[in-house]
């Protein structure tokens, strides 16, 4: 574990090699490190909170959460209160394992509980806010759009990963481990413009995204009509 959390130069040097080789390489690699993550990470942490995390979900639903049923002083408190002490929580957690050079004995241990309990109010104040957002009408364009990107969530994820493996991996250009981490952030937020435009433009005429079809039309065994 500790070759995975703090790598040596040997290990940055695979993983460089393997990233801006060929896409063999780095389908191999990945499905290795895929597989280490959905069996023993998976099952020795991630599930307990995804399922955690669905409970609470489904017992937000039952209580008018995302009906809107709150009364809008309350999702308030969710953004005011909640949402800051959540950063808060995830600001002090960053301070402290930098401060203790992210070592496995500490980031693994206490170091990870400030992101892993803090990480769930910032979540829910950020559901509050959109919350807000949709029983106010407040920027409703911007609540279109963003409904538009959920209605074509699938097209919208595959087109995350072949845009990006393609300008990073060594089969695309090949910018893995040269793009600094202020770049990065920029290209996430030209990412999400581009999909916050072109979800709602696809929607003016089809009616569903392009995988969505697909799958919608695997699933009643027929084609299904795309155009309006």
């Amino acid at each position: 574990l500790k070759s995975v959390w703090q790598p040596d130069e040997k290990a940055i040097q695979e993983e460089l090699q393997a990233y801006l080789g060929s896409f063999t390489q780095a389908l191999a690699f990945r499905a290795e490190e895929t597989f280490f993550m959905q069996s023993y990470v998976f099952f020795t942490m991630f599930i307990w909170r995804a399922t955690a995390m669905m409970l609470l979900g489904m017992a937000l639903f039952k209580a008018g959460f995302f009906h809107m049923g709150w009364q809008t002083k309350t999702y308030m408190r969710g953004i005011f209160i909640v949402l800051p002490f959540g950063l808060i929580l995830v600001g002090l957690g960053l301070y402290n394992n930098i401060k203790h050079d992210f070592s496995l004995e500490y980031s693994m241990f206490i170091g990870s509980q400030y992101n892993y309990w803090g990480s769930i109010l910032v979540a829910f104040g950020y559901a509050c806010a959109v919350m807000l957002m949709a029983k106010t009408g407040f920027a409703s364009r911007l609540q279109n759009r963003l409904a538009a990107i959920g209605k074509t969530a699938f097209s919208n994820y595959i087109l995350h990963t072949v845009v990006f493996t393609s300008l990073f991996y060594g089969y695309g250009l090949g910018l893995f481990g040269d793009v600094l981490r202020w770049q990065q952030l920029l290209l996430v937020i030209v990412m999400w413009m581009v999909q916050l435009w072109g979800s709602a433009i696809w929607l003016k005429y089809y009616r569903f995204g392009p995988l969505e079809w697909v799958w919608r039309s695997l699933t009643y065994a027929r084609l299904q009509p795309m155009k309006r």
